[in-house]
């Protein structure tokens, strides 16, 4: 029961404090009241990766309250994957909680993320408007890999990342199941900033040209199509 899992949580706060990675996804019985309060109260200073996937629409508000801790001094990967309907809806599904513009503002402009070195944003639609938010934010600059799988990203969303001196360090761009297209390829090629990028992950449906494909090889090093 909800009751149990809560209980169950709050004994792993009080005995775990050294506990370096959590997973929280898929709480949509459990919220993240809970795991927040514990947040709060230090239960969690060595925590340096957290998983939130797949939030529930009520969970997912929540994100605010989450950004604006203190307590999470040794965070570096956060994950907050979108959920991603398939098969049956849910008898409880009543809006789709998309990470939209306040809620990322809210997180980006945090004191959390300008310690983080991975952020994983896959599935959440993307508008440009959240990419330039995304790439003009200090708080980005110590971004080690950044995963934007199946975000809806085009040409010229990668126009805004390929431009951003703040993710000059990045060395790892998931890009899968974006229709990035030949332009966007060559503005990722093109960026006088990714001199770190060693990493590009692309969607093999992506239809690039062969020097395309050999040109994000030579620049990047190692380049993947992925199915």
């Amino acid at each position: 029961s909800g009751t149990w899992i809560n209980a169950e949580l709050l004994h792993l706060g009080r005995q775990a404090p050294a506990l370096q990675s959590l997973d929280l996804s898929h709480t949509r019985g459990l919220g993240l009241t809970i795991p927040l309060s514990m947040i709060h109260s230090h239960a969690f200073p060595y925590l340096r990766a957290l998983k939130l996937d797949n939030l529930s629409p009520d969970s997912v508000e929540q994100v605010q309250e989450l950004a604006l801790t203190l307590n999470l001094p040794a965070l570096r990967q956060l994950s907050i994957q979108s959920w991603t309907r398939t098969g049956p809806v849910p008898e409880w599904w009543d809006e789709a909680p998309d990470l939209c513009i306040d809620r990322l503002n809210a997180l980006i402009h945090s004191p959390m993320i300008e310690r983080l070195t991975h952020l994983d944003l896959s599935k959440n639609q993307l508008s440009t408007e959240m990419i330039d938010l995304l790439a003009s934010a200090n708080e980005t600059c110590n971004l080690l890999c950044l995963r934007l799988a199946d975000c809806g990203l085009r040409a010229e969303q990668m126009e805004i990342l390929a431009g951003s001196a703040h993710l000059s360090k990045l060395r790892i761009l998931d890009l899968r199941g974006n229709p990035i297209g030949e332009n966007g390829a060559r503005e990722l090629i093109e960026s006088p900033h990714f001199n770190d990028l060693h990493t590009i992950y692309v969607d093999r449906k992506v239809n690039l040209t062969r020097r395309a494909r050999k040109d994000l090889e030579a620049r990047f090093g190692s380049f993947s199509l992925q199915s």
